[in-house]
C-alpha cells in the first residue's frame, strides 16, 4: 500500500469517527432539551462541565455568559416551570458542532421553543 492510501483511508476514518462523535453530541443536546421539558432536574446535572458557556438569552433574559451548571438549571427549573404549564424545545435546522479541547466541543444551534400556559395559551 502506497503512503498516500494509507493517508487516504486515515483521513477517511477520521471522518467517520467524526460524524459518529457529532451525531453523539446532538443526540446529547436533545437529551438535555428533553430532560428540561420534562422537568427532570436531578438528571440534566451529568451532562454538563463545571462552568459551561450558555446562551439561553431568550428563555432567560441573562445575557450570554459562563456560569455554574447548577446556576442554569436552576433557572431553567424556575421559569420553565414556575411560569408555565408545559414547554416543548425542538432544535431547527442543523446544529454546528465543533471541538474546542481534548475532550471538549462547543455545539450551536437555533432552537424553537413553546411555552402552555395553565390557561392553554401558547
Amino acid at each position: 500500500m502506497h503512503t498516500s492510501n494509507v493517508n487516504q483511508k486515515l483521513t477517511k476514518e477520521r471522518e467517520i469517527m467524526s460524524s459518529v462523535v457529532n451525531t453523539h453530541i446532538s443526540e446529547l443536546i436533545h437529551q438535555v432539551l428533553l430532560y428540561r421539558d420534562q422537568g427532570q432536574w436531578e438528571k440534566l446535572e451529568q451532562f454538563f462541565i463545571e462552568k459551561p458557556y450558555i446562551d439561553d438569552e431568550a428563555l432567560t433574559q441573562q445575557a450570554p455568559s459562563e456560569r455554574t451548571s447548577s446556576s442554569a438549571i436552576y433557572n431553567w427549573r424556575r421559569i420553565v416551570r414556575d411560569l408555565y404549564y408545559s414547554a416543548k424545545h425542538k432544535v431547527v435546522g442543523g446544529m454546528k458542532i465543533e471541538r474546542t479541547g481534548r475532550k471538549e466541543v462547543a455545539a450551536e444551534s437555533e432552537v424553537e421553543a413553546k411555552y402552555y400556559t395553565a390557561k392553554g395559551n401558547t
